[in-house]
């Protein structure tokens, strides 16, 4: 615009666009039960038609993703794509995924004890399952497990007490591991026990808690090379050419380019440091070495004290390799003299 106006930026128009977009990529997602929308991200177990989850140990896997918004460029909109990634609960056999959970071999599953029924429990509940001795599979949200197997848990059976075992053996044939826990999709007043082989773990449920190796897993995993991100970038975008076909952005002429958008740059040069006597170090592989240096114009401090309650030999052998760094970089340091002090014994007499 001329005359000094300035041009306002539809910001209402751009949400708009970003809102069509979007839903228009989860409605075709949704029939994919490959893919699973959560949030403003669209994860994948399969990504090009092939397997793409890394397991996480403990019943779990990585799912990637990405998620999209529009951002307003020179004369036209662009297209943004951030990789996603999140941690799933593997699709697999209820027995395989209560005893991994539990630390048992799922080869010869039987009762739990103490701190494996806890933790077999805890990671199955919540969880939902599909079972697979009917004809037409139905999925139940586990509230728990049984304490006993399904040899040892009863049921009310037109006015007679039978085991779960017996029950599902007459009529949906015998189990092979009558001895393996029962998962309960009742509640804790009726329970109602299902035989944990006879169920399978849903596809694509999100996984709450990670616990510390899973999350440091995902964080590997998810650390890709630049090459490897544009791969992964590239494959959900060919995804993104079924919205052609939508009918929402075929009215609003809503066509995503189909090659990616180049920018120049240049990488700058990094930075290096000036250490004592002139020397100049660059970085390499992204550090800096500091073996043999000392610092330019490095401080000094004053006497100090360590008090510590314990061994004297742990406190020289903690503290002396440290002051030792400390000069060999160039710190004016105090040379320290080590102190262990033993506290008495306090001794209580009753009056």
């Amino acid at each position: 615009m001329g005359g000094g106006s300035s041009m306002e930026i539809p910001q209402d128009g751009i949400q708009a666009l970003d809102v069509v977009l979007r839903h228009s990529t989860i409605m075709s997602a949704v029939s994919d039960r490959r893919c699973m929308p959560l949030a403003r991200a669209i994860f994948y177990s399969e990504v090009d038609d092939r397997k793409n989850t890394p397991s996480l140990g403990g019943g779990a896997e990585i799912w990637f993703g990405y998620q999209q918004s529009l951002q307003l460029a020179e004369r036209l909109l662009m297209l943004n794509i951030d990789l996603a990634a999140a941690a799933f609960v593997s699709a697999q056999p209820a027995l395989d995924f209560v005893y991994q959970a539990a630390g048992a071999d799922p080869r010869t599953p039987g009762t739990f004890q103490g701190q494996q029924q806890r933790k077999a429990s805890k990671a199955i509940t919540g969880i939902k399952v599909s079972t697979n001795h009917l004809v037409s599979k139905r999925s139940h949200k586990v509230k728990g497990l049984s304490k006993h197997g399904a040899a040892g848990d009863f049921s009310e059976q037109d006015g007679r007490t039978v085991s779960v075992a017996k029950y599902f053996g007459t009529k949906y044939g015998r189990l092979r591991h009558p001895g393996a826990v029962c998962l309960n999709v009742g509640s804790s007043r009726r329970p109602r026990l299902i035989p944990v082989e006879l169920a399978t773990v849903c596809e694509g449920q999100r996984k709450q808690k990670p616990d510390g190796p899973q999350t440091a897993k995902m964080v590997q995993e998810s650390a890709g090379g630049p090459a490897d991100q544009q791969q992964l970038i590239s494959d959900f975008r060919m995804k993104l050419s079924m919205l052609q076909n939508d009918p929402t952005c075929h009215a609003l002429k809503v066509k995503p380019a189909e090659t990616p958008t180049v920018v120049d740059g240049h990488v700058v040069e990094a930075p290096g440091l000036e250490y004592a006597q002139g020397r100049e170090e660059h970085p390499r592989q992204g550090a800096w070495n500091l073996q043999g240096k000392q610092f330019k114009g490095a401080a000094a401090f004053g006497p100090y004290a360590i008090a510590a309650f314990g061994n004297e030999h742990h406190l020289a052998t903690s503290c002396r390799p440290a002051s030792t760094a400390t000069r060999c970089r160039g710190l004016r340091s105090p040379v320290s003299s080590l102190c262990c002090w033993r506290p008495m014994p306090l001794s209580c007499t009753k009056r």
